[in-house]
């Protein structure tokens, strides 16, 4: 292997060390104030992010701007170590934060929000990663904040993929005034793109196809018990079938069988911690929590395999998998906190990996 490269992954595996453990997301849970809050991070890794923006941002925001910049580091980190033929698809599964910053600015623009008011929630402020994976440039994510509704944001989505799926929503909005059809028309669009790069590059990857399967599962299983708990099934069940991926490991056609008509029967799916999600669900009643248990199943049983593989793309897939887990569980923390939603309730949709102290 080229030394460059080797001193690369080197850099890499030095970089795991500085990754949040299960104890530190437990001490955070467990302490009460903002300034204890920063000092903890501050002292863990995130004092560049601290100190950044400090001065410019209060809580939340400026608890949110220190996670994102934090990930997208990471994320850069990563970039450096990663192998030529892996670049296309790596792009294609990064591409998630777009869909996550399309959907901040329909959602704000709907309510017509202030662009001062959603901006720090986006994936652009600095370290835009766009930029770092050749997706929607950051000048093109101020040009859709200045748009002045949900059309004109769509319209100007056009040349990059997204607005033409959701233009056929658009009418569903105009009508509706919900923006359901959109949000999952982009999750459609980002997996229906994922996999095609994947299949065309790394299709010889096995860990990270099964991960990648098991991931579109947990979306679909999502979508599903959205549609037993809700009040208008017949629409749903359109929808539904428009929805699901059909690149998972269990397909289209069985996750529509009618057997699965009530949250209890989805532990009948061949999917790791189906059953522990509906008894999680069963103890909350939020329908996040069978996404949560899902996810904790996936994350264990894959990335101690991606970890420990020989160096190459699935090294690059561990970091980058593990940066977006420790963002998600200090913005779990920090939204539990600020709407005091209760350390127990915290705890519960905290994802602690087992492999981890």
């Amino acid at each position: 292997m080229d030394t460059t490269y080797l001193g690369k992954y080197g850099q890499l595996s030095c970089l795991n060390t500085e990754f949040l453990k299960n104890s530190d997301l437990e001490s955070l849970i467990n302490l009460e104030t903002e300034k204890e809050f920063l000092s903890y991070l501050e002292n863990r890794f995130y004092k560049v992010e601290v100190q950044k923006f400090s001065n410019s941002y209060t809580m939340p925001d400026l608890y949110t701007m220190i996670i994102n910049y934090h990930m997208v580091s990471h994320i850069k980190d990563a970039l450096q170590s990663l192998p030529y033929g892996g670049k296309a698809f790596v792009s294609a599964y990064l591409n998630k934060f777009d869909t996550e910053n399309i959907k901040v600015i329909l959602s704000s623009k709907s309510l017509n929000y202030k662009v001062d008011q959603f901006e720090p929630f986006l994936m652009i402020n600095d370290m835009p990663v766009g930029y770092i994976t050749g997706s929607i440039p950051e000048e093109e994510y101020k040009a859709l904040m200045e748009q002045p509704d949900v059309e004109g944001i769509v319209n100007s989505l056009a040349e990059y993929g997204y607005g033409v799926a959701l233009m056929e929503r658009l009418e569903d909005f105009r009508s509706q005034g919900n923006l359901i059809g959109m949000f999952n028309t982009l999750d459609s669009y980002y997996y229906t793109r994922l996999f095609e790069q994947f299949n065309m590059y790394v299709g010889s990857q096995p860990s990270i196809g099964n991960y990648l399967r098991s991931l579109v599962d947990i979306h679909n299983v999502s979508l599903l018990a959205k549609r037993i708990v809700s009040s208008n099934k017949d629409k749903d069940i359109d929808d539904l079938d428009d929805f699901i991926v059909d690149s998972g490991s269990i397909t289209k056609q069985e996750l529509l069988n009618s057997k699965f008509d009530t949250i209890e029967s989805l532990a009948g799916l061949n999917i790791p911690g189906a059953s522990k999600a509906v008894e999680a669900y069963n103890r909350s009643g939020l329908l996040g929590s069978i996404e949560t248990e899902m996810k904790y199943a996936l994350y264990n049983e894959y990335l101690p395999k991606l970890k420990m593989s020989s160096m190459g793309l699935n090294t690059v897939m561990y970091y980058i998998i593990r940066s977006e887990i420790e963002r998600d569980n200090l913005r779990v923390i920090m939204l539990g906190k600020y709407y005091d939603m209760g350390n127990e309730f915290i705890r519960s949709n905290v994802i602690k990996l087992s492999n981890e102290a």
